[in-house]
């Protein structure tokens, strides 16, 4: 004879219930007049737990909805993208380079692709150097 048991999950959280608002520097995303998007390390108060690599701080909702219409209207080419991504991450970092999680969660700011077409880019243009443990150096004299 066979016997059944009803199996209950129980929710564990590994985050304690109430978390203090703490701040802390992030990667922030500012939309300029002109519909330029730049990246700025600022404090921000966050209340949970975070990827710092994948995390961007948005302030203005607004101007970026802009930005993101103009992209859709415009459609340049997903080259041009990376690499306008890749020169303003690499602003960010002392050693110039840029992780590949950082630069896929910026570029999906502005247009959405999976990490696929983004690693191959990155894998056959000389201008991406690698320069180890996912991180890319981006070397404008070789870039056309």
């Amino acid at each position: 004879m066979c016997e059944f048991s009803i199996v209950r999950p129980q929710a564990k959280s590994s985050y304690p219930r109430y978390q203090a608002v703490k701040p802390g520097v992030i990667r922030t995303l500012l939309v300029g007049s002109d519909g330029g998007t730049v990246f700025a390390m600022l404090k921000q108060a966050v209340s949970a737990a975070y990827d710092e690599r994948m995390a961007i701080m948005i302030p203005d909702s607004d101007a970026l909805d802009a930005v993101w219409t103009r992209m859709h209207k415009e459609r340049p080419p997903f080259e041009r993208v990376v690499v306008n991504m890749v020169r303003e991450l690499t602003k960010l970092n002392p050693q110039g380079h840029v992780h590949v999680s950082e630069l896929y969660a910026a570029v999906n700011i502005v247009r959405r692709c999976p990490p696929g077409p983004l690693l191959t880019l990155l894998a056959s243009r000389s201008w991406f150097v690698h320069v180890g443990d996912l991180h890319y150096r981006f070397d404008d004299s070789e870039y056309v």
